[in-house]
């Protein structure tokens, strides 16, 4: 009775004293079955897993007053069943890396840690003082700290870091520069940067430049290596051969080259050891963007030497090298696009971007002076301009430039057969008095006019015609024109329709015969048929009345 008593108290004290562990999730409920859960620890003796207090959870059945240390085959399902000891506020729920002890740590120290996450706390926590460090890519633990010197994160072809060809050689002057893994995932970083990379290095590179750039200028970074590649230089792009077309400047030439080529092309295509000219012309279109090749622009002017074709400020656009003081004069040679580059002297507004037609000079022309010009555009403006005294006057139709001015008498213009005026057989013949008389071409395209209109062309011609009288009238009488031939083809008279036989028929007047006939056969006829010497009959008119009258009554009855 006395053996079960105390059998009874033993088990008494053992509930009283006991602590299992928290609740856990393990593989399945079956807790107490081997593998369910994974192997308690070892050491300290006699740990087993059995069902928690809530269904289905499982829970260690006694735990060690302290498990922070001194354990044999921790797991991670036992350390939250048993925790150790919360540091600053992170409970040690995980088992530490030699499964000695439940460590407080953020995440596992296991295999199953999400990438790129460990911490110096981590790594110190689950590996103590041997690989206390985390790796600048946080992918795992290191003996050693991170360089506080290492290079900013940048991006190789690849995120194995420190394999060979995976990121650009790094200069071997000063020694030991290697790429480690970087700060993020992915990137990579100089290992430790020197203290000065403006200058003093062998090979370096971009990549190498943005891990540990050179000085800063004006606010520009220190990022791409040299054109010698011996430091790491402030300018807006790179020095080498990928660098975007047509983007250089003086300041970026002179980062990279230094003196020995700082100034930008004109073009901006890449740097040459003198500035450009600053008499360079204007920029203006060739051929092709080919500007020095021979055929590309039309050839400079011989004269005044020296002159050649260079790429312009623009892409694709070319510039003479430098520009003669004056280009209105003096040269050899000279063509529109030339003096479009240097023009000569501005006149009243008119730019002087034309070769005059001798190419002696660039000259202020509305059109060039050239073959191209469009039909019919010439003036008088333009005619000095481009040939000087000798053929300073637009023609009539200004199809080109004369010597002496249009007469200021010149006909109308009128309509002939085709706009060949001066071709014999395109307009009537003109009349032969006044003598001098021809025809020519009109101010208006396609139309064609008498050269010079004699003071009076009421009468004293020979052979006028409609259309002679239509470009030289005769004087007006009231309102009509005097825009026809008469009849003797001797004066321009004041008619409504012409006093030919192309007249309308029955459309002949008093007035009409009159002008066109004179005294001789002033009258029409009373069917306005033609016209006659003495006036219609009244009695005749009578009759011819009464005969109509007549003939409509016997019709009617």
């Amino acid at each position: 009775m006395t053996i079960l008593k105390l059998f009874i108290a033993s088990l008494l004290v053992y509930q009283i004293f006991a602590t299992p562990g928290v609740d856990v999730t393990c593989s399945a409920v079956t807790c107490t079955t081997s593998g369910t859960c994974p192997n308690p620890p070892t050491v300290p003796g006699s740990l087993t897993w059995q069902n928690g207090g809530d269904t289905g959870k499982c829970a260690i059945n006694s735990c060690p007053a302290n498990t922070q240390s001194g354990l044999t085959g921790a797991s991670d399902l036992f350390c939250q069943s048993c925790p150790g000891t919360t540091v600053d506020g992170v409970k040690a729920i995980y088992a530490n890396t030699a499964l000695t002890g439940c460590v407080a740590a953020i995440e596992t120290c296991g295999a199953t840690r999400a990438e790129n996450t460990w911490t110096n706390s981590d790594c110190l926590a689950c590996n103590g003082s041997s690989s206390q460090y985390a790796k600048a890519d946080k992918s795992g633990c290191q003996a050693s700290p991170v360089s506080t010197a290492a290079g900013a994160d940048v991006t190789c072809s690849d995120t194995t870091c420190t394999t060979s060809g995976t990121c650009p050689n790094p200069p071997t002057v000063p020694g030991s520069l290697t790429w480690q893994n970087g700060g993020d995932t992915g990137k990579c970083a100089i290992n430790s940067c020197p203290a000065n990379t403006s200058s003093g290095l062998t090979g370096a590179s971009d990549l190498f430049c943005q891990s540990c750039p050179g000085t800063t200028v004006d606010g520009v970074k220190a990022i791409y290596a040299n054109t010698a590649l011996t430091g790491c230089v402030a300018a807006i792009e790179t020095c080498g051969a990928t660098r975007a077309e047509n983007t250089w400047t003086n300041s970026d030439c002179l980062a990279c080259n230094g003196s020995s080529s700082q100034y930008a092309k004109a073009d901006k295509s890449g740097c040459q050891a003198s500035p450009v000219s600053t008499a360079a012309g204007a920029d203006v279109t060739c051929s092709a963007a080919t500007c020095t090749t021979s055929g590309t622009c039309p050839n400079p002017p011989t004269a005044p030497a020296g002159l050649t074709w260079q790429n312009g400020e623009d892409t694709g656009k070319c510039a003479i090298n430098s520009c003669p003081a004056n280009t209105s004069s003096g040269l050899t040679g000279a063509s529109d696009l030339f003096c479009q580059s240097c023009p000569g002297t501005t006149v009243d507004g008119v730019k002087a971007i034309y070769a005059n037609t001798a190419l002696t000079g660039c000259v202020a022309a509305i059109q060039t002076c050239g073959a191209t010009r469009a039909d019919n555009t010439w003036t008088n403006s333009d005619c000095l301009a481009c040939n000087g005294s000798s053929s300073q006057y637009a023609k009539a139709d200004r199809s080109g430039c004369q010597a002496s001015p249009v007469s200021i008498a010149a006909g109308a213009d009128v309509t002939c057969s085709a706009a060949t005026c001066t071709t014999s057989g395109t307009c009537p013949n003109p009349p032969t008095a006044p003598a001098g008389l021809n025809w020519q071409n009109g101010v208006v395209t396609g139309k064609c006019a008498i050269n010079s209109c004699p003071a009076n062309t009421s009468s004293g011609l020979t052979g006028a015609s409609d259309l002679f009288c239509q470009s030289c009238p005769g004087t007006t009488v009231g309102r009509v024109t005097a825009v026809y031939a008469n009849t003797a083809l001797t004066g321009c008279v004041a008619a409504t329709a012409t006093c030919s036989a192309n007249r309308t028929a029955n459309t002949w007047t008093n007035a009409d015969c009159l002008a066109c006939n004179g005294s001789s056969s002033q009258y029409a006829k009373a069917d306005k048929s033609s016209c006659q010497a003495t006036a219609p009959s009244s009695s005749t008119n009578s009759m011819i009345i009464l005969s109509s009258v007549l003939f409509l009554i016997s019709f009617l009855f």
